[in-house]
């Protein structure tokens, strides 16, 4: 059997938030665990804040932490749901932005950031098929609004589209995410989506 150092971090902060040891090999386990699509079955001790928790149908436990950094021995690992690649220019992120003011919106799939949006920014129109993967995925969407926050509501869509001569259809996405800012609404929003693909 041999052990690999297994290190977790808080992201922003250059601090290590804990260590242990993944051993490999030997008896088999019922159900591994997995953070950020990293096997992480040494982890002892540790309390994550902000994250989502699925598990699946082999029992392995899944944690979305996307403000927390995992690796084992300094390389990133994926784990075993992470296999089959999914075509480009198939799964698309799209923004609409009805003139909102102070939001700050975070994009997570599977784990990975995928882009920071902002109030005031340029549509983004985005491939997002380098970070999908065959099956289930994990879409995480975080929401902050400053306190001078206002205006309209900023849409996040995600699904399947196609580039028809230059213009992108999306017709049915498969996520929407709405938020509008108001100085009586929480701060902070987050949601946890599925995402499903052939």
């Amino acid at each position: 059997m041999t052990a690999s150092r297994l290190l977790v971090a808080l992201l922003g902060t250059g601090i290590l938030a804990a260590t242990g040891l993944l051993a490999s090999g030997g008896a088999a386990r019922a159900a591994d665990l997995y953070v950020n699509g990293v096997r992480a079955d040494g982890l002892a001790s540790f309390e994550f804040i902000d994250v989502s928790v699925r598990i699946d149908s082999k029992g392995n436990v899944w944690i979305d932490a996307p403000s927390y950094r995992v690796e084992v021995d300094g390389e990133t690992a994926a784990g075993p749901e992470m296999s089959e690649p999914v075509p480009v220019a198939r799964y698309w992120l799209v923004t609409e932005d009805n003139g909102s003011k102070g939001l700050t919106i975070d994009v997570v799939v599977n784990g990975r950031a995928v882009h920071k949006l902002k109030s005031g920014d340029a549509q983004a129109i985005l491939d997002v098929g380098e970070y999908l993967q065959r099956g289930t995925n994990t879409v995480i969407i975080n929401a902050v609004q400053s306190r001078s926050a206002g205006g309209g509501i900023f849409y996040v869509y995600l699904g399947e589209g196609s580039n028809e001569s230059g213009t992108l259809m999306l017709d049915k996405p498969a996520i929407t995410f709405a938020k509008q800012a108001e100085p009586s609404a929480d701060a902070r929003v987050s949601r946890s989506f599925e995402l499903t693909v052939p």
